[in-house]
């Protein structure tokens, strides 16, 4: 049986990217929620790159983040090797879904610690 052939555009993001912070317990919390894709991946970037001086601790949190694709793993390495270079402690904050399978599947959990929750999180 041969699966339907879908235009690349159709998985593209039509939805906004959006970003909300926090901190709490030492840590700054910089929650992504939409889609992480090709279309949103190289601002996420730039933004996660900013933010990160001048914090001991950051996660990123993406227990509202719908879709992440292969540029938005890129993003997330791309962060966590600054955090790392700048000496700051960086985490994940995945809840269960397709979100946490794709991070999975790449394996990134070699590279960044990965939490369920902030809960978790904050009392590791």
């Amino acid at each position: 049986m041969l699966l339907p052939r879908f235009p690349k555009e159709d998985f593209m993001s039509d939805l906004p990217i959006s970003y909300s912070s926090e901190e709490r317990q030492g840590w700054f919390l910089w929650q992504v929620k939409g889609y992480l894709d090709r279309t949103t991946a190289d601002e996420a970037t730039e933004k996660g790159l900013r933010l990160l001086p001048g914090h001991a601790k950051f996660a990123l949190d993406f227990s509202e983040l719908a879709y992440l694709s292969s540029a938005g793993i890129r993003a997330v390495l791309k962060i966590a090797e600054a955090a790392q270079k700048q000496d700051i402690c960086f985490a994940l904050i995945v809840g269960e879904g397709m979100v946490r399978e794709v991070l999975e599947i790449s394996r990134i959990d070699l590279f960044v610690k990965i939490h369920a929750s902030v809960e978790e999180l904050v009392q590791a």
